[in-house]
């Protein structure tokens, strides 16, 4: 006769099996998961922090200045006060108010009097606007600005500045980007009269005054006076189109390589 299996020990073995089975398993999957984690982590520190992507359009940096803030605690002042505390923005204000006479094509510049009124008119232009100049209203100006901006058309400006939308301030238009020679002479030969699309256009010179001297929230205000130029008037503009050889800069471009100064 053969000999019955003893059904309570074959399952207690069974048991022991199955369950040593199940911890190698789970061994493993730990063994697994650790080794993936840790090659991710080698990984993701092999990579370098994401650059800072640069941008030909940058906002004119804030000034700023140390504050050196003592510390207190429970009402007591600490002896050492020479840690410097938090660097504060200094908050620009605007020195010139900008006017511009779209019938006259005339753009004047003021200044603060004695009250901190802008009544003092220091600054004239000659400028070409345009069909889609605003008449009317005041826009600060904001940071969009560049030495050289694309315009409409597949062309460039010099010291382009943002006024709203997408009416800026800017030199006459170049058909070449950075090439000072390509000057579409036609347009310089039409500032101070509406000649553009909307934008405001001026000579090198007078356009990189703005870019210079003038600041982010700078106003800007529209308005329209035929009879009325600005108290000083409305400054002549040159003709350039007849000197072929010239013709191609503006004869205002303080570039040393500008060959009107020769």
């Amino acid at each position: 006769m053969k000999k019955k299996i003893d059904i309570p020990l074959f399952i207690f073995i069974s048991f022991i099996v199955c369950t040593l089975i199940a911890l190698i398993v789970c061994l493993c999957i730990l063994w697994y998961d650790m080794i993936n984690k840790s090659s991710s982590t080698v990984v993701a520190s092999t990579y370098p922090s994401p650059p800072v992507i640069d941008t030909p359009f940058q906002a004119e940096k804030e000034k700023v200045e140390i504050i050196v803030v003592p510390l207190n605690h429970g009402g007591m002042q600490q002896n050492n006060t020479s840690e410097l505390g938090k660097l504060v923005p200094i908050p620009e204000i605007p020195k010139y108010y900008i006017k511009i006479n779209c019938s006259a094509n005339t753009i004047t510049v003021y200044q603060k009097d004695q009250l901190g009124n802008f009544t003092v008119p220091v600054k004239a232009f000659a400028c070409s606007t345009g069909t889609a100049t605003p008449r009317t209203g005041t826009y600060p100006l904001t940071s969009y600005k560049a030495n050289w901006v694309p315009l409409f058309g597949d062309v460039y400006g010099q010291y382009g500045w943002q006024v709203t939308g997408h009416i800026m301030l800017h030199s006459v238009p170049y058909t070449k980007l950075y090439d000072k020679s390509s000057l579409t002479y036609y347009n310089y030969d039409r500032l101070g009269t509406s000649a553009s699309s909307g934008c405001i256009r001026l000579t090198v010179a007078d356009a990189k005054w703005i870019y210079d001297n003038c600041i982010v929230g700078t106003i800007v205000e529209f308005y329209s006076d035929p009879n009325n130029p600005g108290p000083l008037g409305k400054p002549e503009t040159q003709k350039i189109s007849g000197n072929y050889r010239l013709r191609g800069w503006d004869p205002t471009d303080p570039d040393p390589n500008n060959p009107w100064n020769t």
